[in-house]
């Protein structure tokens, strides 16, 4: 197997795993109803103890600087980033991936990119909300449509400098563009 192969699926694995994470997080943090929280929003503990309050995190950061400075320095610190954020999306203003009727596109708009898909008739066109994965090997894209919270159907590759179907999409094509 190719290197680059084993690279997309272990970034394949992280994607699943921090999506999971965050879109239960958010699920959960909202009473289980529809999702009113924003991603990159600063963490906070599952369960508190009653009577008790989560201080944040620049409390902790009063008594435990170094911990807290190496802790943000971490891949993994920024491996889910807001939007305004992302810089693979505001060096690349324009990525375009064509899949049979399908055209994939994601657009910067100012502070935020849009992501569409088209089947050549109709488009369906929504803001980017996240992004995970650095980029060192590939990143995905996280935006809502009708309530609901997506992964991306394609994601940007390093090694290609171009958008490709995100590992464990199906790679059929999609019977209607919804």
């Amino acid at each position: 197997m190719k290197t680059g192969g084993n690279r997309k699926k272990l970034f394949s694995v992280l994607v699943v795993v921090f999506a999971t994470l965050a879109l239960s997080d958010l699920v959960l943090s909202s009473g289980g109803g529809p999702a009113q929280a924003t991603f990159g929003r600063e963490w906070r503990p599952n369960r508190v103890l009653e009577g008790e309050q989560y201080a944040g995190n620049d409390a902790c950061a009063k008594c435990h600087r170094s911990m807290t400075a190496s802790q943000r320095a971490t891949g993994m610190a920024r491996a889910l980033e807001k939007i305004t954020d992302c810089q693979i999306l505001q060096s690349r203003p324009r990525l375009i991936f064509q899949e049979g009727p399908y055209s994939y596109k994601i657009v910067r708009e100012g502070n935020r990119s849009i992501f569409s898909v088209s089947d050549g008739s109709n488009t369906i066109s929504e803001p980017i909300l996240s992004c995970f994965g650095r980029g060192d090997a590939g990143q995905t894209y996280v935006f809502r449509h009708n309530n609901e919270y997506y992964e991306s159907r394609v994601s940007f590759y390093r090694d290609t400098e171009k958008l490709d179907f995100t590992i464990g999409a199906l790679l059929s094509l999609p019977p209607s563009l919804d």
